[in-house]
């Protein structure tokens, strides 16, 4: 570049008041020299991406992978570093927050610098000498005036013992940068001084300024909606970072983030609702809401708190055939016979598994090649199944079925008596079943 040519954009640069370095992913910071000095800057954004966006920077070549946690439902991604340098940056803005006249307001660092499990160290200097910067100028919160900051807080945290906010500037509107407490309330800032602990939700609503928990940015409510979620109570942009939905019930109305782990879907209606106003059913394993089903039935299994739908009380599947009595489906509660596709619970039928196993006929009798006993086995004790289709003894018919894995009831084993087993294993057997 020329020296004309760089002397325009040095001139260009000075009459800056905001300049934003989104999707700017490969910048190493060294295109910010022109800004030394600066004394029409008001804000910069070193954050490299655009508003209303994640910080976190992701590979293009590794898509989220979907995971649900116990706190919410979001999308694990693979942190990219980018190649933005502390060491490069740092002296620019070092230059500007020196001049006696700077005017520069807010600051938005990269979220890769903003590690508080390990600090930078020039990151950690260079904010101390921001925030005394700021302090000298001692602004005051526009709706109550008073001064800023705040107790508690600092215009920029500087020590890494709050993971969620290091780095980040305080009680500074992101758009119009204009500055204000967290506990002025937007209806009558003065009376309603409402005491909090944190920017992230954890407070009463209609704050003048609130911070979205996915952008990580502060926005008045002149700026951009900032809706709280009833039920995890945090913090988003409306509509820009997620949307929000109101309960279907009536008499809850309770505002709801997209994917908050207490959001549930009728899966009759399609409603959304919160978690206090559906119930779930153990058997189809889905949330109903009152108003499709009222889910009160129980398992009739003493030891079973599980609860069902009303449809799934009624299913014959669920339904013991003998007590008439509905169960929840699970194996330790009832089960169905592979071989009639009829259900009962496990007091009123005992149910057995067969084993595929190898046999032998010896001169003595029929012996189960599974035991170990070189006697001979009772020719009434040894039965053949239909199922796998070979002799053994009441021992081994209870292990699983290496053929077809059925499991059959007593009545529905399907056993072949001893009469059977003497005529041999390739003649025809009627009904001769016990």
């Amino acid at each position: 570049m020329t020296t004309s040519k760089q002397s325009y954009c040095a001139s260009m640069l000075n009459r800056v008041k905001k300049l934003s370095l989104a999707n700017c992913i490969n910048i190493t910071g060294s295109c910010l020299e022109p800004l030394r000095g600066s004394e029409t800057i008001e804000q910069i954004d070193l954050s490299l991406v655009g508003d209303h966006e994640e910080p976190t920077l992701t590979e293009i070549w590794h898509p989220p992978i979907k995971m649900e946690y116990w706190c919410s439902r979001e999308d694990v991604v693979v942190p990219f570093d980018p190649p933005i340098s502390c060491e490069l940056v740092l002296p620019i803005l070092d230059s500007i927050i020196e001049r006696e006249g700077n005017v520069l307001k807010h600051l938005q660092f990269p979220k890769s610098w903003r590690r508080p499990y390990d600090p930078l160290p020039v990151l950690e200097s260079f904010l101390k000498r921001y925030n005394q910067m700021l302090m000298n100028r001692n602004s005051m919160c526009l709706r109550c005036n008073r001064n800023l900051p705040s107790r508690g807080y600092t215009w920029t945290r500087s020590s890494s013992n709050r993971y969620e906010d290091f780095g980040i500037q305080n009680h500074t509107c992101s758009q119009c940068m204009k500055h204000y407490c967290y506990r002025c309330n937007d209806e009558d800032a003065v009376e309603q001084y409402n005491e909090r602990t944190s920017p992230w939700g954890e407070g009463n609503t209609n704050f003048m300024l609130e911070r979205c928990k996915k952008c990580e940015r502060d926005y008045c409510t002149d700026c951009s909606a900032i809706h709280q979620c009833s039920l995890c109570t945090s913090y988003h942009c409306a509509d820009s970072c997620k949307t929000f939905t109101n309960c279907s019930t009536a008499e809850c109305g309770k505002m709801i983030c997209e994917g908050c782990v207490e959001r549930q879907t009728c899966e009759r209606c399609k409603k959304v609702y919160c978690v206090d106003e559906t119930s779930y059913c153990h058997s189809c394993d889905s949330n109903i809401c009152y108003d499709c089903d009222l889910i009160d039935d129980e398992c009739s299994n003493e030891s079973c708190e599980n609860t069902m739908c009303r449809d799934c009380a009624s299913d014959a599947e669920r339904t013991c055939q003998k007590c008439k009595q509905a169960f929840c489906g699970a194996s330790e509660c009832c089960a169905t016979c592979q071989y009639c596709k009829q259900t009962f619970c496990r007091d009123c039928v005992t149910f057995r598994r067969c084993e595929d196993m190898a046999f032998h006929d010896t001169r003595k009798g029929i012996q189960c090649a599974e035991c170990d006993e070189k006697g001979v086995v009772d020719i009434d004790f040894v039965r053949r199944c239909e199922s796998c289709n070979i002799d053994l003894c009441g021992k081994c018919r209870l292990k699983p079925c290496h053929v077809s894995n059925a499991i059959n009831c007593d009545g529905c084993a399907r056993l072949l008596t001893d009469a059977a087993l003497i005529k041999g294993e390739g003649d025809e057997i009627d009904d001769d079943t016990s």
